[in-house]
């Protein structure tokens, strides 16, 4: 606790002893120099000048706000009894403050957040009173010497948040750009809204109330909204909901569309998609052939406007067709012709080179299959073997199918079993379409890609993808009484795809046996040969 000056000029001095943690004081133990002692300094005299310091008070904290974030910047004032203000310190980084070396007494102690971001918290005087409350009744801390009290702060935060949802469905709108302005129309702060269509603002900074909101759909489903201005204070909470008007807008439907299809297509197969729609999302649009479709040729799925044959065409009949497509959202709708053309094909069916399906009841709609494109072979590369009598698996089943039907690929990834599998494409086109559900129900997570198909799936997956109604009575079949699948078995067998397991007699159908690759070839070619 020593201390020496050197080289000190004669003459008269006042001595003040001061450190951080206790009770300045002026020589000889007084705390103003008005009635300090005076050092006399005389050349070549060393003066002794000792002092017992007196250990002060102290107040330290930490300000943060009501979401537990630390708040840096707040300015601490510290006011004595009478009103006076003594000490002030700012928050750091961590929140924190300390002020060391107070004189013992009452004190009141205001944290001021307007020397950081005006207006993005709500000041108070210790202990959670508002700033207007009068200097008398707000609380007091009553400082010792020698002690450490310790005086926090929570700020509530300025925050303007809110939902954005639709008039029409009151589904939350994403993507909406939400921007915070003053009463001069100044930009406070701008955000977008989420997925769940919510967005917010906090600890913003402003200095002229009342505040609004916009709210600009970046879509042109909505129209763009505004709210009412609304008055507020630092640390207040407005919450501000949009529902934002849908834009009506007619359906529409691309001008200038056409397909070209080869004569020998697949009945039931996918001639191709008419592209259009409606621009509003609540709208339900229904697509329809309105023209043009005399013979019955053509058929159109109402919800995706995806056009099929229903019956073999004929280049030699026709070869062009213009069909008058029309879509609808119930109050307005639009039209176009879509131009159909059929190339010609050699109709005979030529061998397909299997040497292992010569000779084989199945060798026609095998060749067939292989016509079409439905069927490459079994042993790539060199392709010169069918496999008539091996079992089909679900696998290849959808694969089938996808070439027989021309179906869309898809953008969704359906399952999760099958993402090593060569027919993953295929399994979620057929998923796409409606045509498989998956192998565990409930979840239906799984296709099991590598599992066998049973001749009942093989009907559920045939009625799926050729929209089969018909049961012809039911039950027409005894050994499917019990089978999930039996609705399913009966339509397929009223449709002529099926005969039955067990000719002549065919009063059975084996829904629980296997498919072979010659008896699938010869399904597909009854159902799709036209």
């Amino acid at each position: 606790g020593t201390y020496s000056m050197v080289g000190v000029a004669p003459g008269d001095y006042f001595v003040r002893i001061s450190h951080p943690d206790y009770f300045a004081e002026w020589y000889n133990n007084v705390p103003d120099f008005t009635t300090a002692t005076i050092v006399t300094v005389t050349a070549g005299v060393d003066s002794v000048v000792n002092a017992a310091l007196a250990p002060g008070g102290a107040i330290s904290g930490v300000v943060t706000d009501d979401g537990g974030q630390p708040v840096v910047g707040i300015l601490i004032d510290i006011y004595e009894a009478e009103g006076a203000l003594k000490y002030q310190r700012i928050t750091l980084a961590d929140g924190s403050y300390d002020v060391p070396g107070m004189v013992a007494g009452t004190y009141a102690i205001f944290a001021d957040p307007d020397t950081g971001t005006p207006g993005a918290y709500r000041g108070e005087w210790w202990d959670d009173l508002a700033p207007g409350t009068p200097y008398a009744s707000v609380g007091k801390i009553t400082v010792a010497a020698g002690t450490d009290d310790t005086v926090s702060f929570i700020l509530n935060r300025s925050v303007v948040s809110g939902t954005v949802t639709s008039a029409a469905d009151s589904l939350p709108i994403q993507g909406v750009v939400v921007t915070l302005l003053d009463s001069l129309s100044a930009q406070v702060g701008q955000t977008t809204t989420d997925a769940a269509g919510n967005y917010s603002f906090e600890a913003f900074g402003f200095s002229n109330s009342p505040l609004s909101v916009s709210f600009e759909a970046t879509s042109v489903f909505f129209v763009d909204g505004a709210s009412a201005p609304f008055g507020f204070s630092g640390g207040d909470k407005q919450v501000e909901d949009a529902v934002l008007a849908v834009d009506q807008q007619p359906p529409t439907i691309d001008a200038g569309q056409s397909f070209t299809i080869p004569e020998n297509i697949a009945v039931s197969a996918i001639v191709g998609t008419v592209s259009g729609g409606d621009n509003n999302r609540a709208d339900t649009v229904t697509w329809s052939i309105t023209g043009g479709n005399s013979a019955g040729l053509f058929a159109i799925d109402t919800a995706t406007g995806a056009i099929k044959t229903t019956a073999a065409l004929d280049y030699e009949t026709t070869n062009a067709f213009s069909l008058t497509v029309a879509i609808s959202d119930g109050s307005a709708q639009d039209s176009t012709n879509i131009a159909i053309t059929v190339t010609d094909v050699d109709e005979t069916i030529p061998s397909a080179g299997f040497t292992d399906t010569i000779g084989t009841m199945f060798e026609k709609s095998i060749d067939w299959m292989a016509f079409t494109g439905v069927t490459a072979g079994c042993n790539p590369p060199e392709n010169d073997l069918y496999c008539p009598d091996a079992t089909v698996t679900r696998g290849q089943m959808a694969a089938f199918l996808v070439r027989a039907l021309n179906l869309p690929a898809a953008t969704e990834d359906y399952f999760t079993d099958d993402d090593n599998s060569i027919f993953e494409d295929s399994i979620n086109r057929v998923a796409l379409a409606g045509i498989t559900r998956g192998c565990n129900p409930p979840e239906n997570d799984l296709f099991c890609p590598g599992g066998t198909v049973t001749r009942g799936q093989m009907a559920a997956f045939l009625v799926r993808a050729l929209g089969y109604t018909d049961s012809g009575g039911g039950n027409l079949f005894a050994d499917d009484d019990g089978s999930i699948f039996e609705a399913d078995i009966d339509k397929l067998a009223t449709a002529g795809v099926t005969r039955g397991c067990n000719p002549p007699e065919n009063d059975l159908f084996c829904p629980g046996g296997t498919v072979t690759r010659g008896q699938m070839a010869a399904f597909l070619f009854r159902a799709l040969s036209g």
